[in-house]
């Protein structure tokens, strides 16, 4: 019987939190904007590299330290990390701000965001050094193949950890320390929401993924330059896209969970059935 009432729960659940997928696909068809602070981001990162290219064995040590772990550390490694954690965390940062003004129901624009960012430039900051130097931590468990493992657990035990830490950062006065105990405090609470909503959105978008892939094998094959070029450029193009609205549905996912377990709000547009059966919160009430 216990059993039954458990299978019950899971299941009312797991459609709670389809639904608040659902809704945070149509806020962000709604609300499209959103979307261009993952394309800054992705577009001055790439414009930064270019811009450094007359430093192209830093950018080359970069690569292999991303791509190869026994790569030693380096200053031009260190900097280029915090170039990134910076830029990544900036616009991010804008996206939550204006995501947090999308969900009360009122329209953003990019301005806003950019500004909301500027105005928390410091906790970014800091928020860049400190992802900066959390990559290095597997170093400390030493280059043996146990220490590898070692490290990875412990850095994807940080990320899960922090996985609100920004949001909290951007959207309260809470300090570093009290931010990272938030996020643990948040997470707790929506563990298993975080994990079936980001494998929903992620399941959402795996279809077009597909389409892009069959696009870019039709291009390989391709004898002529035209169709080649097409189905190429198509297909890379779209995978981009794929990319920056998984990465923008993930942020709008863990800012409205933020919102509404940290206190208890309900975002424009998202159900309250469902996120009642999804959530504990500290309170309850209508943005």
């Amino acid at each position: 019987m216990k059993a039954s009432i458990d299978d019950r729960k899971t299941k009312e659940s797991d459609k709670a939190t389809k639904d608040i997928v659902h809704s945070c696909i149509s806020l962000l068809n709604k609300e499209r904007k959103l979307l261009v602070f993952p394309m800054l981001s992705f577009a001055l990162l790439v414009t930064t590299l270019l811009l450094f290219g007359v430093y192209i064995d830093e950018i080359q040590e970069l690569f292999d330290y991303l791509t190869n772990r026994d790569v030693s550390i380096s200053i031009p490694i260190l900097i280029g990390l915090f170039i990134i954690f910076f830029i990544e965390s900036f616009f991010q940062a804008a996206l939550i701000t204006s995501t947090h003004v999308a969900i009360k129901g009122k329209r953003i624009s990019i301005g806003y965001g950019i500004t909301k960012a500027f105005n928390k430039i410091a906790n970014i900051l800091l928020w860049s050094i400190i992802s900066t130097l959390m990559n290095f931590v597997d170093r400390l468990y030493g280059k043996s193949f146990v220490g590898k493992i070692f490290g990875q657990i412990t850095l994807f035990a940080w990320r899960i950890l922090t996985l609100f830490s920004l949001p909290i950062l951007i959207l309260t006065n809470a300090d570093m320390v009290t931010a990272i105990k938030q996020s643990a405090s948040v997470l707790k609470s929506s563990f298993g929401e975080n994990i079936v909503g980001n494998i929903k959105i992620w399941l959402f978008l795996l279809p077009y993924v597909f389409l892009s892939v069959i696009a870019l094998v039709i291009g390989f094959r391709s004898e002529g330059i035209f169709t080649s070029g097409i189905f190429l450029g198509g297909g890379i193009i779209s995978l981009l896209f794929l990319f920056v609205l998984g990465r923008t549905l993930g942020s709008v996912f863990r800012t409205v969970l933020f919102v509404y377990v940290d206190e208890g709000k309900i975002a424009h547009g998202f159900l309250k059935a469902s996120l009642d059966k999804s959530f504990k919160t500290k309170g309850e009430k209508n943005i």
